[in-house]
């Protein structure tokens, strides 16, 4: 019975190494073959695409005022409760 366990495990770990280097392979390949494509393509690239015309016509200001807002009174709100803690604590004498 051990005989055979071992040699089920010897299989598993084999096919386990076949497969590791299969998939080895065909990585190594991918990552060559995108280096190479890369390569080429950059001086297709060296110019970045202008979106000016398109981000142009988005204003965000008034998203961002909002966000701010809620943010500084969630603020406040934590303050408010971390300083209150601090009050009870003195009186409690926990501090």
């Amino acid at each position: 019975m051990k005989i055979a366990f071992n040699r089920v495990t010897q299989t598993a770990k084999k096919i386990g190494r076949d497969l590791y280097a299969v998939i080895d392979n065909t990585t190594g390949k991918a990552v060559a073959f995108g280096t190479a494509a890369m390569i080429s393509a950059g001086q297709a690239l060296a110019l970045p695409p202008d979106f000016t015309s398109l981000t142009s016509a988005i204003d965000l200001s008034t998203v961002s005022a909002a966000a701010l807002l809620a943010l500084a009174a969630l603020m406040g709100l934590y303050l408010i409760i971390s300083g209150g803690k601090t009050i009870v604590g003195f009186f409690k004498g926990g501090r």
